[in-house]
């Protein structure tokens, strides 16, 4: 996984602490953000399965990299180089070209 698939946990994380600022201030940075964060990263919800959600659960750990989104980028990614469904205009459909 690369640093560009995971959210830039350290400074979030020092938005939350505050480092002295006043409590309407954290919270303004923390939403600015939370914008930042929905511009970076596509999301995607769904509905998963009784099996697919055991699947998950199995897979997930204390870490950043076990949270549901890493483990979910994980399987796809590992799907689609085991079945080579990933070609070129899967590529260019997901840069938008």
């Amino acid at each position: 996984m690369t640093t560009t698939d995971t959210p830039q946990l350290p400074e979030f994380c020092h938005a939350l602490k505050g480092g002295g600022d006043e409590p309407a201030s954290r919270r303004q940075r923390i939403a600015e953000l939370q914008r930042q964060r929905r511009k970076r990263f596509k999301r995607v919800d769904f509905y998963a399965d009784p099996e697919t959600i055991a699947i998950i659960e199995a897979l997930r750990t204390p870490r950043v990299d076990g949270a549901a989104s890493a483990i979910v980028n994980k399987i796809v990614r590992e799907w689609a180089a085991a079945s080579g469904n990933f070609g070129r205009s899967a590529r260019a459909g997901a840069r938008g070209d």
